[in-house]
């Protein structure tokens, strides 16, 4: 009779992992694999504390295709060997899943704070070599997106409208490709259509009949005040680029030789214009009518009192 006794130490192949390495911030599964037609293959043996399984008695043993769950709360470390009957065990196999709730930064925008009576685009910026990021939510309700699911999604650097209309509160997230959400960040885009106060002259309507000079006036402590706008040609200035560009206190030149209207309006940061003040200086050089007296020429050897007469309804006298 023949007996034989093979002396066998061969280790078994290494086993797999249906999961590479990855980071994670909910409960999933991974599953170790094999490949089954190997002989005399047994089990798996396995440890998820970072420390290899020392031989096939060490560990948890496990079959392949058999759920191994990866819970949150910290990193896991997952090593592997594969057993076969005689003990023998293959190296080890190393996954990392690398616990992740770290928040990205927050988003930024090319526009910041401001008032507006027209529309226009702003844009979402962010920091694109962060790693694992995915994408930006945003709302313009005034209610911050409260998940990665909540809200507009949109990519870095494109337009979003603000429209004209009413105040716009453009809240804003970032996400990474594990739905970690970053703090919201609150951008206020104030609609303004308020005009500014209409402006005065140091000089109110009067005749004249030589050049003089007269100041338009406005109050300074009106916020976002840019300028003054007037014509002389009696036409209203039609916005805050029609007519002429002045400041506050500046001479403004009344020429003789025709009645002038000047017409002024207040202009702020926006364009919004004030309604129009409107000041009317006549060119006068009519002259009076000659005066009269109550005694008619005479001849006269005692004194006497003559009074000079004038028609007091006639203006300006």
């Amino acid at each position: 009779v023949t007996r034989t006794y093979t002396y066998d130490n061969t280790a078994p192949a290494v086993p797999g992992v249906n999961t590479a390495d990855s980071n994670f911030n909910q409960t999933f599964n991974v599953q170790l694999t094999h490949a089954m037609g190997e002989a005399d293959f047994n089990e798996l043996r396995y440890t998820l504390s970072g420390t290899d399984p020392a031989n096939c008695s060490d560990g948890t043993g496990i079959q392949p295709a058999n759920d191994i769950a990866i819970t949150v709360g910290a990193t896991r470390i997952l090593k592997a060997i594969a057993c076969d009957d005689l003990g023998n065990a293959s190296a080890v196999v190393t996954r990392t899943y690398t616990y992740d709730t770290a928040a990205p930064e927050v988003p930024g925008s090319d526009t910041a704070d401001r008032s507006f009576n027209t529309t226009f685009n702003v844009q979402l910026t962010h920091d694109m070599t962060e790693p694992d990021f995915a994408e930006l939510r945003y709302t313009l309700t005034g209610t911050a997106p409260s998940s990665c699911t909540d809200g507009d999604s949109i990519e870095p650097f494109i337009n979003i409208s603000i429209v004209a209309g009413s105040t716009r509160e453009l809240k804003a997230i970032s996400c990474d490709v594990l739905g970690n959400a970053s703090s919201s960040v609150t951008f206020t885009y104030t609609y303004d259509v308020t005009p500014p106060a209409v402006p005065d002259t140091d000089i109110t309507d009067k005749d004249f009949n030589a050049t003089f000079d007269v100041q338009l006036t406005h109050d300074m402590s009106e916020p976002d005040f840019d300028e003054l706008r007037y014509t002389l040609s009696g036409d209203d200035p039609a916005d805050c680029s029609d007519g002429t560009g002045i400041q506050p206190g500046v001479n403004i030149s009344i020429d003789a030789g025709s009645s002038r209207v000047l017409k002024a309006i207040s202009c702020d940061d926006l364009g919004n214009a004030s309604a129009v003040m409107t000041r009317t200086y006549t060119y006068d050089i009519t002259p009076p009518a000659a005066p009269g007296a109550n005694v008619a020429s005479l001849s006269f050897n005692t004194n006497f009192n003559v009074q000079l007469t004038h028609a007091m309804a006639e203006p300006d006298f």
